[in-house]
C-alpha cells in the first residue's frame, strides 16, 4: 500500500549497503501483504553464488533482522496514508489505518 512507500524505502535503502558493502546477491522470493503487514522473503548469496545462511556473520544477520524490522514497521503506519499516530488494525487483521483513513475507507470515499 502507498502509506507503506516511506518505511520501505529507509528499508531497502539499508539493506541496499550491506549488500554492496559486502559483495553479495540476493534473490527476492516474495514481497505481499499477509494479516495487515508486509512479508519479504529474500535469500543472500555470497560472490561465489553461495547461499549464506543465518549465523554466518554478524551482517548475514542484521540483513534478516532488517527485514524482520520493516515488516513489523508496516503494522505501526497507516497503509493509506503513512500516518504514525493512532495506528490500530482493522477487520481483526486485515490493515492497519489511522482512524481519518478507516472512515473514509470503510465509507467507500477515497
Amino acid at each position: 500500500p502507498k502509506g507503506w512507500g516511506d518505511v520501505i524505502h529507509t528499508y531497502l535503502v539499508q539493506l541496499d549497503e550491506l549488500v554492496n558493502r559486502n559483495g553479495w546477491s540476493i534473490y527476492v522470493a516474495q514481497v505481499k501483504e499477509k494479516f495487515g503487514t508486509l512479508r519479504f522473503y529474500a535469500d543472500v548469496f555470497d560472490a561465489n553464488g553461495i547461499p549464506c545462511p543465518w549465523g554466518l556473520s554478524d551482517d548475514i544477520d542484521r540483513f534478516h533482522e532488517l527485514i524482520r524490522e520493516m515488516e513489523s514497521e508496516t503494522g505501526r503506519v497507516c497503509c493509506y496514508c503513512g500516518a504514525r499516530e493512532n495506528v490500530r488494525c482493522y477487520g481483526g487483521w486485515s490493515h492497519y489505518a489511522c482512524p481519518s483513513c478507516e472512515t473514509r475507507w470503510s465509507h467507500g470515499l477515497s
